[in-house]
């Protein structure tokens, strides 16, 4: 049985029934997939790229470093020895003499100062001639023990045998400034006296006096 051509167009322009419809699914917004653990994102991947990376940077140093340099090594064939210590360097021999020179010129006034304290205690010598020689405190002092030692004592007979200085030690302490121990004979016994003795105004003086 053929069919005829108004048939066919008439079966191609019948509606569809609704239930047959095709219906469109919804739209749904495009969601990133899960980036893998330790991998750049998949457009990085896509695109060729890599994420940018923390940038790393170096401290500088306090100091430069410095190459060490070992000791020198000893000649060949001679075992290294202790460190000598230095030398220390040789006095001025024009300063040592001009020391020397005044030890001896203090030497030389103690023991005449000495000399004619212990006369000006025996009635030898008048004490004022020691005023030169002598501070004014130490001065007064050793003027108050004459006069007390004359009066306790007898006059000294013309022939007797006066003091004499036997020995002389001179210490200096300071630049202008010394320090002598002196020992003394008396007829009747032996004596000592302490003295210092500074320059002062280009004058040795005794500054201090004690006589035993």
């Amino acid at each position: 049985m053929s069919t005829s051509p108004d048939a066919s167009h008439s079966d191609a322009s019948r509606p569809e029934p609704a239930s047959e419809r095709a219906v469109p699914a919804p739209s749904v917004p495009d969601q990133p997939a899960p980036e893998a653990a330790g991998s750049g994102s998949l457009a990085a991947r896509s695109l060729g790229t890599q994420p940018p990376r923390a940038a790393v940077r170096r401290f500088a140093d306090a100091a430069p470093l410095r190459r060490l340099q070992p000791p020198p090594a000893p000649p060949w064939g001679s075992p290294p020895g202790p460190l000598q210590p230095p030398v220390p360097p040789a006095p001025d021999a024009t300063q040592a003499a001009a020391d020397r020179a005044e030890r001896h010129q203090v030497a030389s006034v103690v023991r005449m100062v000495a000399q004619a304290v212990f006369e000006a205690l025996s009635g030898a010598r008048p004490v004022h001639q020691l005023a030169r020689w002598l501070d004014l405190e130490n001065f007064e002092k050793l003027r108050l023990r004459v006069e007390l030692t004359r009066a306790a004592r007898p006059a000294r007979s013309a022939g007797a045998r006066g003091p004499v200085v036997r020995r002389t030690r001179v210490c200096r302490v300071a630049e202008g400034s010394y320090e002598a121990a002196v020992v003394v004979a008396e007829p009747e016994r032996v004596r000592a006296a302490a003295l210092r003795i500074e320059r002062r105004r280009g004058q040795w003086r005794v500054c201090a006096l004690e006589i035993g």
